[in-house]
C-alpha cells in the first residue's frame, strides 16, 4: 500500500493483545510492555518518523535567525461553557485559545473557536493544529491527557470555574491553584 500512495513503508507492529488494553486504559504501551516486539517495532517507527533527517552541509548564516512571532508566543487552549472553564472538557462549547508572550507575560491575542463534534483522539490533533502550548483544564481522562503529551502539549487539569483571562494569567505567573482532576475515567 505505501508504494502505491508513493510513501515511505515505515513497518509493521506485530500483534499483542496488550496493545488493546493499553489504548482502552490510556497507559502507553511503549512504557509499560518495553521489551516486546510490538513495543520495539513502535520505537523504530517513531524514530524514523521523529528523528529529522540532517541537513545538506551548507555554510552556517552569518547571524542566528529570530525566532518568529509564533516561535515566540505560548498559546494557551481552555475549554469553556458560558464564558468561563468547562467542567467536562471532551463536551465544551467553545475553546478560548490565548496567546501570550513569555516573556512579558502579556496577553498578545485571545480567539474564541467552535469545539469540533466529540470524536475520541480529535481533540489534540486539532488543538495542536492550532498551535496550542498549554490546555488548562477542570478535569480530563487519562487517556486524553496521554494523547495531549504525545502531541506536546502541556495539560494542567483541576484548575477552578473562572474566566479564561484569569485561568491564563495565573498560570503565566504560576499562582494557578490547580485542585483535583474531577475527571475519572
Amino acid at each position: 500500500m505505501a508504494a502505491e500512495m508513493k510513501v515511505p513503508f515505515l513497518g509493521s507492529i506485530p500483534f499483542d493483545p496488550r496493545l488493546v488494553e493499553s489504548g482502552d486504559t490510556g497507559q502507553p504501551f511503549t512504557q509499560l510492555h518495553s521489551d516486546t516486539p510490538a513495543a520495539k517495532a513502535f520505537a523504530s517507527i517513531v524514530r524514523a518518523v521523529a528523528v529529522p533527517k540532517p541537513a545538506p552541509a551548507q555554510d552556517p548564516p552569518d547571524e542566528p535567525a529570530e525566532p518568529t512571532q509564533k516561535e515566540q508566543t505560548m498559546r494557551i487552549a481552555i475549554p469553556t461553557a458560558n464564558g468561563k472553564l468547562a467542567m467536562h472538557f471532551g463536551h465544551c462549547e467553545q475553546f478560548a485559545l490565548i496567546d501570550v508572550d513569555p516573556e512579558t507575560k502579556q496577553a498578545t491575542a485571545t480567539e474564541s473557536l467552535d469545539s469540533p463534534p466529540h470524536q475520541p483522539g480529535l481533540l489534540p490533533r486539532w488543538l495542536a493544529e492550532h498551535d496550542v502550548n498549554v490546555i488548562i483544564a477542570s478535569g480530563m481522562g487519562q487517556r486524553a491527557q496521554a494523547l495531549f503529551t504525545e502531541s506536546g502539549i502541556e495539560v494542567v487539569v483541576g484548575a477552578p470555574a473562572e474566566t479564561p483571562e484569569a485561568l491564563a494569567a495565573a498560570y503565566v505567573d504560576s499562582t494557578l491553584k490547580a485542585g483535583e482532576n474531577i475527571c475519572d475515567h
